[in-house]
């Protein structure tokens, strides 16, 4: 068990740490126009403003939020996030 939590802490460190997988340091080749980020400020897992600069470098559509914490992919049937995916996701790319 003990070495099984080791394990765990040692990746959740580089995870937080941004040397397991850090996406800025791929912002050049990932293609912003087929990613919509839904962050609120309100997060205390991922700061708004690491968020909103990775937004602009990539130049994806962000849509920033004021309250909300660490959302989950079950807010997004929430008719105020589904109307703007859905139309997000019927776009032309």
């Amino acid at each position: 068990e003990l070495e099984r939590l080791s394990g765990f802490v040692y990746y959740w460190r580089k995870l937080k740490g941004g040397t397991f997988y850090n996406p800025i340091a791929y912002a050049a080749a990932i293609p912003g126009e087929k990613i919509f980020i839904i962050h609120a400020k309100s997060d205390l897992s991922v700061s708004w403003q690491s968020v909103e600069r990775f937004a602009k470098e990539v130049k994806c559509r962000l849509l920033l939020l004021k309250s909300g914490g660490h959302l989950s992919a079950s807010n997004f049937m929430n008719p105020r996030f589904y109307r703007r995916i859905r139309t997000f996701l019927r776009r032309p790319v």
